[in-house]
């Protein structure tokens, strides 16, 4: 921000006076820039039926913003400036009173528009004083001496008026566009008949521009990625309270986090700080299932505006665990495609001269059930030393479960098979 150097013993030029006023002018035109934009938005200015409600509608106090030139005529001894380009604020201290009238033909209603836009003028005229040089005890009064009244304030306010649309059968009538320069803010809708206009008939528009959102809402509620544990007692609703508390819910700038209480089982709603139910879906705006979301299961959700999306979860996130028991001998691993793959041993049998075997036919469970089904089993035969007269298989014979399988060693190659011990090695693959 610009500022004005005086001395001791200079003397005052009108221009130290009005520089100041410009440079601040400019510093909150532009911090201003820098927070809300260049567009036009409105505050305040609320809307309402008179205190006894009349033809009339009452506009309260408020402001808007607006980009403007920096001075469009010359203030004071400063010239004007119609290149730079910076915010300017509007402001209404008062009311205004706006007047409306109801429709002439039977069953018909008209919309009205109220429209607002900023406004700069120079008022309050004043015979000022001036200095006499000839006497100087007796001063001029206006410039030369002329008399004349000069402009000593310039203003900026808020204009607001109604637009009246065009009226038609009631339910038809439509709201008329903003004047250009002008922005709309509320319709007032007035029937045949109408005696008086009341809260009910003014309705903002949709497309007002105002601003919803004050920098003491991020000052006082919790930080976006806020955490909080879940405190419901129900499945599909998840409670959370922050302190300090969200006022109300923001699109886009929201960000929570929670712990769950409760496995999820269909469509789940969110409730943050008593403000009401938002429908928690997933990232493309589907609902939850059952087994989305488990107890315990951190979650991180953003408000869209209409729900709150979960953006992640550790239910879904992969971990080691989820592929299986462990690094054995005997163990499993799942895929992502829901395979799972098994293997373990059977009982070890020795060779005895012959083919007379203890554990002959031997019933192998798997490390796990599988859930749904078995496709293969396939049985392999681990050695521990070579033999020249005779050899052990191992064989599967039935049909496998999803529990296990049936296996049976066979001597082949004539001779004996003394000197070896003889392991059955099974692998299976089911979903």
């Amino acid at each position: 921000m610009d500022r004005t150097i005086v001395y001791p013993g200079a003397i005052p030029l009108d221009t130290d006076i009005l520089n100041v006023q410009r440079d601040a002018m400019k510093a909150i035109g532009f911090l201003a820039q820098s927070t809300i934009g260049a567009g036009m938005y409105a505050d305040g200015l609320a809307c309402t039926q008179t205190t006894v409600p009349s033809m009339s509608v009452l506009i309260g106090p408020g402001s808007i913003t607006a980009i403007s030139t920096l001075d469009a005529t010359a203030f004071g001894s400063l010239a004007a400036d119609n290149t730079d380009a910076l915010v300017k604020q509007g402001i209404n201290l008062l009311s205004t009173t706006l007047a409306a009238t109801a429709p002439a033909t039977p069953g018909q209603s008209i919309n009205y528009l109220v429209e607002a836009t900023f406004q700069e003028q120079d008022a309050v005229p004043v015979v000022l004083p001036y200095y006499n040089s000839a006497n100087p005890a007796v001063a001029y009064s206006g410039p030369a001496n002329s008399g004349a009244s000069q402009n000593t304030r310039r203003l900026q306010t808020v204009v607001v008026q109604l637009k009246a649309g065009t009226p038609a059968t009631t339910g038809t009538q439509t709201t008329p566009a903003p004047d250009s320069g002008y922005v709309g803010l509320y319709a007032v809708t007035v029937s045949y008949g109408a005696t008086s206009i009341v809260n009910a008939n003014i309705a903002p528009l949709a497309t007002a521009p105002f601003i919803t959102t004050k920098l003491g809402t991020f000052a006082t509620a919790p930080l976006s990625g806020a955490y909080a544990a879940d405190t419901s007692g129900a499945a599909n609703t998840i409670t959370l309270t922050f302190s300090p508390a969200f006022t109300s819910y923001t699109s886009g700038i929201m960000f929570v986090r929670w712990k769950m209480a409760n496995a999820v089982t269909g469509a789940t709603v969110v409730n943050v700080n008593g403000l009401g139910n938002k429908s928690l879906v997933k990232p493309d705006g589907s609902a939850m299932v059952t087994g989305d979301l488990l107890v315990g299961t951190e979650c991180l959700g953003v408000y869209d505006g209409t729900n709150m999306v979960l953006v992640s979860n550790t239910a879904n996130a992969v971990k080691k665990s989820d592929f299986g028991g462990g690094l054995t001998a005997s163990n499993y691993f799942k895929l992502p495609s829901g395979h799972i793959l098994q293997w373990t041993n059977g009982v070890t049998v020795t060779g005895n001269g012959g083919d007379g075997f203890t554990n002959q036919n031997q019933a192998i469970s798997f490390p796990t059930t599988f859930p749904n089904a078995v496709f293969q089993v396939a049985v392999s035969t681990s050695m521990t030393a070579v033999t020249t007269s005779g050899d052990m298989m191992f064989q599967v014979y039935g049909a496998p479960t999803t529990s296990g399988c049936n296996v049976q060693c066979q001597f082949f190659g004539g001779g004996t098979s003394t000197g070896s011990t003889y392991t059955p090695i099974v692998f299976a693959i089911g979903y």
